[in-house]
């Protein structure tokens, strides 16, 4: 039988006993413990949770933590607590929060550590598996469904703490940073650049991009297409600065905040004919980009065609092969051909959910336009298979419904399915620097693509007939 102290909300014992597992008395509370590590060299520790435990079974928590037993005090039961599950021995805890959830009163302590970080010890039905994870790493991470949703909650005040990047930006010398409150970097993404939200003394937020400087005629470019794009007429990310900092050896780029939430979270919570409708209003967005005239300097002689037959190459080459994938990279093969038989146009890029933004009026957002390029305008739609299809058919049928005004012609279809056939291949080849999780799941991404285009025997996907 595990027996705590009883205390009262201000943290003073109430003088009573509680035990585990009975129910306690409103106004009482039981006190928690919880232990965050961080080795000397910057990374963090995170436990999983083994698959037995009532709550959160399998998940991941950069804590070592639980009740604090009878007669111990918070700190005492969170050095037990560390070791009992992992084995360390810390000298010195410093606190990091406190936070009441119901009858529980929460202290959280940081353990800065110099061990073997091959020596965790695992306790049996607490911990199976654990991880070191470096801070970047860490903050994407803890953003994930793998991780602990309530721990998360509670470590909110010393994230942010731990993600102002003021003073690291500050000395990169961009004009008027001195006038920035705070500087938060942003951890979501798979751009090589780094990206920050920065708040400046009115309270208006940015997007802060900073890139090496041998980017910097690419980069100039992008800003110069946003500015492009600017002119049309929907919310979007808007050009405000673009330079050269960090004595020369980077480049930065400010643009505006697009406040909302993501789309792709928001399509969560919609019915199937508001998710319709989000894709409505994004398909005539990416209308609007498109109708931009593409300068004669903008466009590349380099045959797309070649370049997709060499990837394919490439994928078949890579000993990662999928099941039944002869019909993609045959159908890739016999109508490649067709993709140049439209006008270019100015791509987003990277035009999903994803990188959308549900506004709080309904309409849509655009974000993220680092991945602009110049090609076909049908090649922007295979993302809906890649990443949206999985999220929302609704909004997927939308999008195209838009676009096309509900009269989508069939050489669309054609076009689209060698664009979707090719990149459920070659995004596999792409995924493998990623780690094994993202190939596994670029690999169920092709399955499914073979699946609704019937091993490409059929050019219009099963899903948009669904809705």
């Amino acid at each position: 039988m595990e027996i705590w102290d009883a205390y009262k909300k201000d943290g003073t014992l109430a003088g009573r006993d509680l035990i585990r597992g009975q129910a306690i008395e409103d106004g009482l509370y039981h006190l928690v413990s919880d232990v965050t590590v961080k080795h000397k060299d910057g990374s963090y520790l995170l436990m999983q949770r083994d698959y037995e435990k009532e709550t959160f079974p399998g998940l991941y928590e950069c804590s070592a933590g639980g009740s604090v037993l009878k007669g111990e005090g918070p700190e005492q039961g969170a050095r037990r607590e560390l070791k009992e599950e992992t084995g360390i021995i810390c000298g010195n805890l410093v606190p990091i929060y406190k936070a009441i959830d119901k009858n529980t009163i929460y202290y959280g302590y940081l353990a800065e550590v110099d061990c073997d970080k091959d020596s965790i010890v695992l306790q049996k039905g607490e911990t199976i598996s654990y991880l070191w994870l470096s801070e970047n790493d860490f903050f994407s991470f803890i953003e994930s469904d793998k991780y602990v949703t309530a721990h998360r909650n509670r470590l909110k005040e010393y994230l942010n703490l731990l993600n102002d990047k003021k003073a690291e930006i500050l000395q990169y010398g961009i004009m008027n940073s001195d006038k920035w409150v705070s500087v938060k970097k942003i951890y979501k993404g798979w751009s090589s650049e780094s990206k920050y939200i920065i708040k400046d003394c009115n309270n208006v937020k940015y997007i802060l991009r900073i890139s090496d400087i041998a980017d910097y005629d690419k980069k100039k470019h992008e800003y110069g297409i946003i500015k492009k794009f600017s002119s049309l007429d929907f919310v979007m990310s808007k050009p405000v600065d673009f330079g050269i900092c960090n004595n020369g050896k980077n480049t930065y780029m400010i643009l505006s905040w697009v406040e909302g939430e993501d789309l792709e979270e928001a399509l969560n919570q919609m019915s199937e004919q508001e998710q319709y409708e989000a894709g409505w209003r994004a398909g005539k967005i990416l209308k609007q980009i498109h109708s931009i005239k593409v300068d004669d300097s903008d466009i590349n002689d380099q045959s797309k065609k070649e370049k997709m037959l060499h990837k394919i190459d490439l994928y078949l080459k890579s000993g990662i092969r999928v099941e039944g994938d002869e019909a993609a990279v045959n159908y890739v093969r016999d109508h490649v051909h067709e993709i140049n038989r439209l006008p270019k146009v100015y791509q987003h890029g990277d035009f999903h959910p994803g990188n959308l933004i549900h506004l709080c009026n309904s309409d849509v957002g655009v974000i993220d336009f680092n991945r602009n390029n110049v090609g076909d305008a049908y090649e922007e739609f295979f993302k809906l298979e890649s990443f949206a299809v999985e999220v929302s058919i609704p909004y997927c049928r939308g999008q195209i419904d838009a676009y096309f005004d509900k009269n989508v012609p069939e050489i669309f279809w054609r076009i689209l399915a060698v664009y979707v056939a090719y990149s459920s291949l070659n995004s596999i080849r792409w995924a493998i620097k990623f780690g094994q999780d993202e190939v596994d799941g670029m690999i169920r991404r092709c399955k499914a693509s073979l699946e609704h285009y019937d091993n490409y025997k059929s050019v219009i996907p099963s899903w948009y007939s669904s809705f």
